[in-house]
């Protein structure tokens, strides 16, 4: 695996630019991010919430993008919550406190509300797509800086400053095609996801 000071040699290197280190980061901290949300085989995870006795929302888990299914453990038994849209959940609720074991949750602004109204703490398990860990420090690394991923953040990351910053029309286009070649290999690798299912986390 290699390290984020790597990945920004990288970059500088094939640009053949020493001399834009911080568009160079910035524009490694926009390509993570344009493509946090797709599934690829290591952003999948699953995170733990707690629920709060008559209080009806949940925080979202830090760095969930993506939700796949949301479980609540009863017992030592976890079954799977419906999803439902938030205007429903509203009349759900309505003007009477019903409280007992969730079954059903909605989503808005990075909180699920639950339904019926949590009677004590529940574990909720939430899976789906998370966030890698940050890179700040050359001596940070993440699944972004690993093999076939590292190829489309550095030609992503190349597109970008050729199109914001050198406005080197070629170069953009040469950075354009290699960012698909290694997002197609890359995507061909993850493959064997089986996860249909899956609700954008608002982001």
């Amino acid at each position: 695996m290699s390290t984020y000071g790597a990945l920004k040699t990288r970059v500088a290197d094939e640009l053949n630019r020493s001399d834009l280190t911080s568009q160079i980061e910035t524009a490694i901290q926009r390509a993570i991010e344009f493509y946090a949300r797709e599934r690829f085989d290591f952003n999948e995870g699953r995170s733990t919430a707690t629920t709060v006795a008559d209080n009806q929302y949940v925080a979202f888990p830090d760095g969930l993008r993506v939700i796949d299914e949301v479980l609540v453990t009863v017992g030592s038994t976890s079954y799977p919550m419906r999803r439902i849209e938030f205007d429903e959940m509203e009349i759900w609720h309505g003007a009477t406190l019903t409280v007992g074991q969730p079954l059903d949750y909605a989503v808005r602004k990075r909180q699920f509300r639950i339904y019926p109204t949590p009677n004590q703490a529940y574990t909720l398990t939430i899976t789906g797509i998370y966030d890698e860990p940050a890179l700040s420090t050359d001596d940070d690394t993440n699944d972004w800086c690993t093999d076939l991923a590292q190829d489309v953040i550095v030609a992503r990351a190349k597109y970008t400053i050729s199109r914001d910053i050198l406005m080197d029309r070629e170069g953009m286009e040469h950075a354009k095609i290699a960012e698909m070649e290694s997002l197609r290999k890359l995507r061909d690798e993850s493959d064997s996801l089986t996860n249909d299912e899956k609700v954008d986390a608002g982001w």
